[in-house]
């Protein structure tokens, strides 16, 4: 997903699109250089808040490697920002969303002390998850998961999650409800375009077996005048043998 969002950056520039700084490492080894501290290292694909560590040290990032030595997973590391609120920008077809958290934990989604509430999908937040909804050939359900820097007073971009979103609960019917609309329109388009072709070949079908059976009736007609005319220089010879012709 990170590898989408760098490229929408390329696409609109690194001001109108501030994905946050994201370092790759296929295994503790590759750890040798890492970002500014304090950071933030989240270990293989897991979500909610789990695998990941605020690391401040160099002593902290030394034991962190030491435990993922353990498993081999990849790992990722962003700078840490210092925020008081988050976001969630979803998009479901054509129906948008924005969500605000404030928490007194640094991962926002652990705890249970985090206080959500709506928020404007704005132009630019309306653009940003637009461009996001047409990767990968067009993602119906996506959201996008942002943080406001209380340093620089600024937004950045963290993440791209496809349809596991999660929904809020005060929506959650209703947004079920459109994800059963698009889910049902998929299928009208995949299995209706495949009824119309079905019923295309049908046709093709049933137009060949009538030109075949006017091919075959030709055919059988011609077949017919054949032995009529065999039939008739049959009985031409038997006359001219009784008047001795031959």
């Amino acid at each position: 997903m990170f590898g989408g969002l760098r490229k929408i950056q390329e696409k609109l520039g690194v001001k109108n699109f501030p994905l946050i700084d994201q370092t790759y490492y296929t295994n503790h080894r590759c750890m040798v250089v890492t970002p500014d501290l304090p950071m933030v290292a989240k270990v293989g694909h897991a979500h909610a808040g789990y695998g990941k560590v605020k690391l401040k040290t160099a002593e902290e990032v030394a034991d962190f490697k030491s435990l993922v030595a353990l498993h081999g997973d990849y790992i990722t590391a962003e700078p840490f920002v210092k925020w008081d609120f988050d976001m969630r920008i979803q998009k479901i077809g054509n129906h948008y969303r924005g969500f605000k958290r404030t928490s007194p934990n640094w991962k926002g989604n652990t705890g249970n002390a985090s206080v959500l509430e709506d928020m404007e999908v704005t132009p630019q937040y309306k653009l940003w998850i637009d461009e996001c909804s047409q990767l990968y050939g067009g993602l119906d359900i996506c959201a996008l998961d942002l943080l406001h820097s209380t340093e620089e007073n600024k937004d950045y971009i963290l993440e791209l999650n496809d349809t596991a979103i999660g929904l809020v609960h005060k929506y959650e019917h209703e947004d079920m409800m459109f994800m059963r609309d698009i889910v049902m329109m998929r299928l009208e388009e995949h299995y209706g375009q495949k009824k119309v072709e079905e019923t295309r070949d049908v046709d093709e079908l049933k137009q060949s077996v009538s030109l075949l059976k006017i091919e075959l009736e030709r055919e059988r007609n011609e077949k017919e005048k054949l032995k009529q005319e065999i039939a008739t220089l049959k009985e031409e010879g038997k006359k001219k043998k009784k008047l001795g012709i031959f």
